[in-house]
């Protein structure tokens, strides 16, 4: 019985010692055009699919709301996921990213 117990301290201990397999690269700041996709490693694909939403407030205006921009993005490596980023705090499940140019005041 001791040793059936020693037996599975052994395995397990050596399981929990296994390195879990990391991203490689991540985070990082990817910088891409509308229409453009980007290869990030050999298994992900993304691709700035569209500017959705732009509302945020021009370089040199004081506006009562900060605005928003949202993009749309597609994610692809073995399956194909599209993703919404929004520059404003208040949206659920939000994603912060930069958006240049601001908008210019007319």
């Amino acid at each position: 019985m001791k040793k059936l117990l020693m037996l599975c301290v052994c395995l397990i201990t050596f399981i929990a010692c296994t390195k879990t397999p990391q991203p490689e690269n991540f985070p990082q700041t990817v910088e891409l055009q509308p229409q453009a996709s980007k290869k990030l490693n050999n298994d992900l694909t993304i691709r700035f699919t569209t500017v959705l939403e732009d509302s945020r407030c021009p370089t040199g205006v004081q506006c009562a709301w900060e605005g928003n921009a949202e993009i749309m993005l597609e994610l692809s490596g073995g399956d194909l996921a599209t993703v919404h980023l929004n520059t404003g705090g208040m949206f659920p499940r939000t994603e912060v990213y930069n958006a240049t140019p601001s908008p210019c005041r007319s």
